[in-house]
């Protein structure tokens, strides 16, 4: 909808969708980016949450008008309960009647470009996966068929816009706009401390049982590991991890932080960051270390990690799965303060091109809101 503000300018509305915005880099994207919008003048911000636990973990400007589905979405009656949120999807783009429905999620696009046929309403889908992670046959028929439609597709990396070209030659308006940075006005300037930091979900991918081996390869008895994050996707890795430090006998440098609403804390007492995952879309907890002047250690996985540490200049990229490597990698930093400050002086700027309003802005104009 486009309407006329009493200054005579005009009214754009935007609607933001996703399953939920809980603990998590997709969602910590789009909190992110909802904050930011609200604050664009002649902007009217909507968020519609239909997943199974459409939960706010995240501060939200009071200037966005949040939608939740006043049914609960059950898996023992899956089909029932996707018709469902499809008919509460198009319920809330009838009420607002958005200018543009910006969507996030892989698995979540297909649905939102379904629900939204025939509503006259322009559908942008933010890709947010590993550009070559199998979605399931399914989903990636739903995607080849679906995102062609899509007035936009935005992608995060340039792989993953080849990748988007190749699965749907049709769509040929892709755009790659990188992750904001978060903001954080209340972190404190806290002294730094021998902590080696690792933040997550803890899920497989992460690799975060093998980064205890690695630490434990290349500690000093005066260095901790410190991993903020929790169990997430149904994994069950904690207890297993607390397990693997101490059969290690590192269980006295591994310190579990479970869950953290203040992450900015963590990133700034802490003296390098470590991160082994091997599958990434964009990873934001690596872009926020960075912002803080970390350090960091990473396996250079399809997509990612090599769009942000230049090895050598702010980090170190590491072949994926080269755990010698990356324990060499994390003792020679470790071992050396004139060579963590040298890489750390680089770091902050390194990534001051993902400011969050300046990305901001590049999601509204590629969403026409601008």
């Amino acid at each position: 909808m486009t309407s006329t503000t009493n200054m005579g300018k005009p009214l754009k509305t935007i609607l933001v969708g996703l399953h939920s915005l809980c603990a998590g880099g997709t969602e910590r994207v789009a909190s992110t980016l909802l904050n930011a919008f609200a604050e664009w003048p002649n902007v009217e911000v909507h968020c519609i949450l239909y997943g199974k636990k459409p939960e706010v973990f995240y501060q939200i400007s009071p200037k966005v008008t949040i939608h939740v589905p006043d049914f609960t979405f059950s898996d023992r009656h899956r089909i029932l309960s996707t018709l469902r949120t499809m008919g509460f999807i198009r319920r809330v783009i009838r009420r607002i009647k958005p200018s543009v429905f910006l969507n996030f999620g892989e698995y979540w696009n297909s649905l939102a470009l379904l629900s939204a046929k025939g509503l006259g309403v322009d559908v942008v889908v933010a890709d947010r996966s590993n550009p070559n992670k199998p979605l399931g046959t399914i989903q990636e028929f739903l995607r080849s068929w679906l995102y062609a439609s899509a007035g936009c597709v935005i992608v995060q990396t340039s792989r993953a816009a080849r990748v988007i070209k190749e699965k749907v030659p049709k769509q040929r308006v892709i755009e790659v706009i990188p992750n904001p940075l978060a903001s954080w006005p209340n972190a404190s300037q806290a002294p730094k401390r021998n902590e080696v930091l690792f933040v997550g979900r803890l899920i497989p991918s992460k690799n975060v049982d093998r980064l205890i081996h690695m630490f434990a390869a290349a500690r000093r008895d005066d260095w901790r590991l410190i991993i903020v994050g929790d169990d997430a996707q149904g994994f069950s890795e904690m207890g297993n991890l607390k397990q693997i430090a101490s059969a290690l006998k590192v269980d006295q440098w591994v310190s579990f932080e479970g869950k953290q609403r203040n992450v900015a804390e963590y990133y700034r007492r802490a003296s390098i960051f470590a991160f082994a995952s091997d599958s990434e879309g964009f990873p934001n907890a690596l872009a926020e270390a960075l912002s803080f002047g970390l350090p960091c250690i990473a396996y250079d996985c399809d997509a990612g990690p090599g769009d942000l540490v230049v090895d050598g200049f702010n980090g170190y990229l590491v072949r994926t799965h080269d755990e010698h490597q990356f324990s060499q990698r994390l003792m020679e930093l470790i071992s050396d303060q004139e060579l963590r400050e040298c890489l750390a002086a680089n770091a902050k700027k390194s990534v001051a091109h993902l400011e969050n309003s300046r990305i901001a802005q590049d999601f509204l104009r590629a969403c026409g809101s601008v």
